[in-house]
């Protein structure tokens, strides 16, 4: 089978075509360095990402506050992870990097806090 992506390691954004077979890469064409070749086996087999979104804050001022996950999770999760976010009620004062959640959905990661509110 195959496959054409774009990849988004660099500003490059290469668009490589990836042939396979079940998880076995026949061939990868299309990128100009090896994190390419990386990521499309990534992105192939099992692709992550970086969730980004809102919590609710006790902060009258300031309602929401922006968190992030501190690394990428499985794409398969993402939904759950939003599911569990929108959960989430914080107090405040809280700084940019603080744990809302440790070992988020138990992935080894944590859900932290990116804005600091007094």
């Amino acid at each position: 089978m195959k496959k054409t992506i774009n990849c988004i390691i660099c500003p490059n954004s290469c668009e490589m075509t990836i042939d396979y077979n079940g998880s076995k890469i026949s061939s990868i064409e299309g990128h100009s360095c090896l994190k390419g070749e990386e990521y499309a086996y990534k992105e192939l087999f099992n692709p992550m990402r970086t969730v980004c979104s809102s919590v609710i804050s006790s902060n009258k001022k300031d309602l929401l506050v922006s968190v992030k996950t501190s690394s990428p999770i499985p794409k398969s999760l993402i939904f759950k992870a939003m599911e569990e976010i929108k959960k989430v009620k914080i107090n405040t004062p809280i700084n940019s990097g603080d744990i809302i959640i440790k070992n988020f959905l138990n992935l080894e990661c944590d859900l932290i806090s990116t804005r600091t509110i007094k």
